[in-house]
């Protein structure tokens, strides 16, 4: 990325019907118009929270008020959108009225990217009338990078995680009812991406790939402004700290270069003009943490299989 990324998570609003939920966020837009963001986060079932309606009443199709409210926000503000409602389960739903509790992704001009379907909905929303969506669900493009959605309870199953970091996801975004705690930290460290959360309650948070909450809302406070250097990259030290001298005294001027012992990762961070990060990383041979990860494994379970050794070309 070229210049920082505004992030602008809300928490739940307290109308009782979808046209009052969608009046009430309208209104708190309004305040944040001045912080220009560039990703705007509604928590899980934002429009319908409140409302005593069964999930069959709730559910809207393609066309329906929530996604015409999330469309209208992204153009209005010329942001991406990931906006939460109950989408109707259609013919794939197997169960007369169930539906699906979704979250869409909209661009900047109001198209909508994709839809993520809540893998694992509760008990009692699959008793509601909540049905599961598909496992191994697709992280989605935007322009600062692939991103994957999980909703609340979908914090308890590895897995979706897991399969995000193999996508190559730079962002997660959770939204849910709950602000679900550590364990996303641990998402965070363990798959090399920024989780934000989109929450009910009002305790949104963004984790940086090294597990640190680095912006969280105040309780007093119903929505998150937080902005995201994204032109950075994090690597091992294990390889790393033969060259990063050199890279020091080459960029210093125009590249940040942070120490975290304790993980044993460095953070590069662009701050200057000159050379892309990437060409940086390609000059130096150096890779992200994940993909370095993902190589010694491969290398390591190929052993395993085959006992054939590893050829490293670099020390670990």
């Amino acid at each position: 990325m070229s210049r920082p990324v505004r992030i602008l998570s809300l928490s739940r609003e307290d109308g009782e019907t979808i046209p009052d939920n969608i009046a009430r966020y309208t209104a708190r837009l309004a305040r944040h118009r001045g912080f220009r963001p560039d990703l705007i986060l509604f928590p899980e079932g934002a429009t319908a929270a409140g409302s005593r309606e069964p999930v069959k009443e709730l559910a809207e199709a393609e066309d329906g008020p929530s996604m015409t409210f999330y469309r209208s926000v992204a153009k209005e503000f010329r942001a991406w959108v990931v906006g939460c409602h109950y989408r109707e389960g259609g013919p794939e739903a197997g169960r007369r009225g169930a539906a699906f509790n979704a979250a869409s992704l909209i661009d900047r001009d109001g198209k909508c990217i994709g839809t993520y379907r809540k893998t694992y909905p509760t008990g009692s929303e699959y008793t509601g009338g909540v049905i599961p969506g598909p496992k191994d669900q697709a992280v989605f493009p935007t322009e600062f990078g692939l991103v994957g959605i999980a909703i609340c309870f979908d914090i308890g199953f590895p897995g979706i995680w897991e399969s995000y970091g193999r996508q190559g996801a730079r962002i997660v975004v959770w939204p849910s009812a709950y602000p679900g705690g550590a364990v996303l930290n641990g998402y965070a460290v363990l798959h090399g991406y920024y989780v934000i959360t989109s929450t009910q309650d009002p305790g949104m948070r963004v984790i940086d790939p090294l597990g640190r909450d680095i912006s969280t809302a105040s309780y007093r406070e119903k929505a998150l402004e937080a902005t995201l250097e994204l032109d950075e990259a994090y690597v091992h030290m294990d390889y790393a700290n033969l060259v990063v001298g050199e890279i020091r005294r080459k960029y210093g001027r125009m590249l940040t270069v942070e120490a975290h012992d304790a993980i044993g990762w460095y953070r590069f961070v662009r701050t200057g003009d000159g050379p892309a990060l990437a060409e940086i990383m390609k000059e130096f041979s150096l890779e992200p943490c994940r993909d370095y990860y993902a190589r010694a494994r491969a290398a390591i379970d190929r052993h395993r299989e085959t006992g054939e050794g590893p050829h490293w070309d670099r020390a670990w």
